[in-house]
């Protein structure tokens, strides 16, 4: 791995140990990808070679993941779900 994709990796596990620690979700592959001036895939395959090392462990796909930093225990939240916006009842024009 080139000394680059070092301090990279290095970055986001200190990004992924302070959305631990204020409780914030884990950030996107996509996120990730555009704080570092990659290519959208790329951030996913930093996660992943975050958790090949031992360094986090990853619970959870496609948006829902948890992400857990081994040295400390915490763990980011699970991001919720958005619900879409409700639709108004009745016709349009209806008076009530």
């Amino acid at each position: 791995m080139s000394a680059v994709a070092d301090r990279r990796n290095a970055a986001l596990l200190r990004w992924l140990e302070a959305c631990a620690a204020h409780g914030d979700a884990c950030p996107s592959g996509t996120a990730i990808a555009e704080r570092f001036g990659l290519s959208p895939c790329r951030g996913t395959e930093m996660l992943d070679r975050l958790q090949s090392t031992g360094l986090i462990t990853i619970a959870g796909s496609r948006g829902r993941k948890v992400v857990t930093i081994v040295a400390t225990g915490r763990a980011t939240v699970a991001p919720q779900p958005m619900t879409p916006p409700r639709r108004a009842r009745g016709r349009i024009g209806a008076s009530a």
